[in-house]
């Protein structure tokens, strides 16, 4: 049975790339996506490379949606990207940065209000590279999916996660490396800070209009219109087949909505492929702050960037 997970994958193409001697760049690109889609599971592949002289390549695989008829999953289809949302929230944490407003090894107390278990003396720079050791009210706080589980149309308030849903720290400040979600809820809210502006707007204005990304939405504040989004699949009834959730009428507003500046990000391949270029490209960023962006903290994480060996 096929698993539920639609992927969406990017790629920044180097411009020293090998491929087969007797295949064109796309048609090597193809053949490695429909090998890639031959020997998974996943409901679907999404993807897009920036190729060495600009033009973009895109492909898809599989299914949109379900119910109420199979519906063919397209390159225009917007996903959900999950924590690829973070890497978009400290690119724009990075603009404050380069604006002056603040400094990466400021301490968030500065900033922002006491929360419970969010220890004031964590600087900014160990929220973006996990070394906060505040605890990740998604994933260890079994509270929070019943919550979620229960009230699945709910608006969830940032404030509301971090007041009530945040578990004692895992480990003393800066002390190791622990993923956490919450530490990325906490850079929204600083964001709003520094900026005046919401964190969804403060996104647009300071990442996706300077770069040109029209197929990016903070979901559930921001609708994408007449553009078409992606179905989730996943096992809601508890009999190991993957289940289309909006198909089935099941609401998401509460799954995004709580995920927030940790994962809530709507988008396409081609809008994901042209932010990693701009940003890891070396022209969106100072490059002292992509520097920073690509320090290895000792465990394969940057700042909002994971490195990969």
């Amino acid at each position: 049975m096929k698993k539920s997970t639609i992927l969406c994958l990017v790629f920044l193409l180097s411009k020293n790339r090998i491929y087969g001697q007797n295949n064109t760049l796309t048609e090597a690109l193809d053949n490695a996506f429909d090998s890639m889609c031959g020997l998974s599971t996943l409901y679907g592949f999404n993807a897009a490379i920036v190729l060495p002289d600009g033009r973009l390549w895109k492909r898809a695989y599989g299914l949109a949606e379900e119910i109420p008829a199979p519906k063919a999953l397209t390159t225009d289809h917007l996903m959900a990207m999950g924590s690829i949302t973070k890497s978009f929230i400290a690119v724009t944490l990075f603009t404050t940065v380069e604006d002056s407003l603040l400094d990466l090894d400021d301490p968030i107390g500065n900033y922002l209000a006491p929360y419970l278990n969010v220890p004031p003396e964590a600087t900014i720079r160990q929220l973006l590279s996990h070394r906060s050791g505040i605890s990740d009210y998604l994933n260890e706080n079994p509270a929070m999916e019943q919550e979620i589980s229960a009230y699945p149309d709910s608006i969830w308030i940032v404030d509301t996660l971090l007041n009530h849903f945040v578990l004692a720290p895992n480990f003393p400040v800066g002390t190791s490396y622990s993923y956490s979600n919450t530490n990325y809820l906490l850079v929204g809210k600083i964001i709003e800070t520094i900026s005046g502006q919401p964190w969804y707007e403060a996104v647009r204005t300071r990442v996706l209009e300077p770069i040109g990304l029209t197929h990016t939405f903070a979901y559930t504040w921001k609708t994408p219109g007449n553009q078409s989004v992606a179905h989730v699949f996943v096992d809601v009834t508890g009999d190991s087949i993957p289940d289309d959730v909006q198909g089935n009428g099941f609401a998401l507003e509460g799954e995004y909505s709580a995920a927030s500046t940790a994962g809530c990000l709507l988008s396409n391949p081609e809008d994901i492929a042209k932010f990693t270029k701009a940003v890891h490209g070396g022209s969106f960023l100072e490059p002292a702050t992509l520097a920073a962006m690509h320090t290895d903290e000792g465990f394969q994480y940057g700042l909002g960037a994971f490195m990969m060996n």
